[in-house]
Parts: C-alpha cells; structure tokens; sequence
C-alpha cells in the first residue's frame, strides 16, 4: 500500500508557477507594504547581525516534520509579479564595497507563502511574456547563459488559402 499526499499548492497555479524568475540584488530590503492577503506565513523582524527590517517566515505547521530547523528564512515581497522571494544578505568584502541583498529564487512552499492565481484579484495579475524579466541593479551579475540567449524565432500563421486555383 502507497500512501500519497497530494498539496493544493501542486494542483492550483500559483503566481510562482508562472514566472520564470532570475536572481536579482536589492541595495535594501523593501518597507513593511504587502498586502493583508498575500502576507501570508510572513512576519515583520528586525536583524541584528545585518542590521535590516524585513519579511521572514518560517516552515508552516502544515508542512513541518520532525527535525525541521526553527530558523526564519529572510524574504522578499517582489510585486510585480506578486510573489515571495528569498533572500540573502551578501556583505561588503572591502571597505570600497556596499552590501546588498541577493534575492536568489521563489520562496520554497514549505514557507506557506505561494499566492493562488485565484486569490489576486482581476488584473492585478496578468500573464507576462517569457521575454519580460526583473529589472537589475547594477550589482547583478548577468550569467554566461543570459548573455547568449537569442531572440525566439518569429512564427507567422496565415489563414487557409480558400480560393481554389
């Protein structure tokens, strides 16, 4: 006998589902504005060792096990694609240098952050083309892989030619 659970989250379609996320940087973690509704697991927190306010969360009841770590994951409220990020703080290695915070990918479900599709209201969210992506502080490396990505091919589709010869 197989015992198999199944999580909404893997059935219904999530803001995350549908964007094909890069890394970012941000110079500051964003103020304390999201939403009610799409707060989530999250809570506001002070960091004394990077000396930041920002969102956190820790691994939602539903989803706990048994030896989880009881440690907060930093996280970051991307708007425009009404989504939680994770994220990670990358300190100056000189003095010429500032810190930055790497926003590295989605937040992991297990967080109990996802946002359903259904739960944004019309048009606030809309789909967007595989070609729109975050734009990039100046901080942000660009990948070997994103710098040679090529354009898609254009596909052009015409009618049915119903004039018969």
């Amino acid at each position: 006998m197989v015992d198999v659970t199944l999580r909404l989250s893997s059935i219904v379609a999530t803001t995350k589902d549908r964007w094909d996320f890069q890394p970012y940087s941000l110079q500051e973690r964003g103020p304390c504005n999201v939403p009610p509704q799409y707060r989530k697991n999250t809570f506001w927190g002070y960091d004394s060792e990077t000396e930041s306010s920002g969102y956190y969360a820790r691994i939602a009841e539903e989803y706990r096990q048994e030896g989880d770590p009881d440690r907060a994951w930093c996280l970051e409220f991307n708007a425009e694609y009404i989504c939680w990020c994770e994220a990670e703080f990358i300190p100056a290695a000189t003095n010429r240098q500032r810190s930055y915070w790497r926003v590295h990918r989605t937040a992991r479900t297990d967080l109990g952050c996802d946002i359903l599709i259904s739960e944004t209201p019309a048009g606030e969210y809309r789909e967007r083309s595989p070609s729109s992506h975050t734009p990039r502080t100046p901080r942000s490396p660009i990948t070997e892989a994103e710098s040679e990505a090529e354009e898609p091919e254009a596909i052009t589709v015409h009618p049915p030619n119903t004039e018969e010869e």
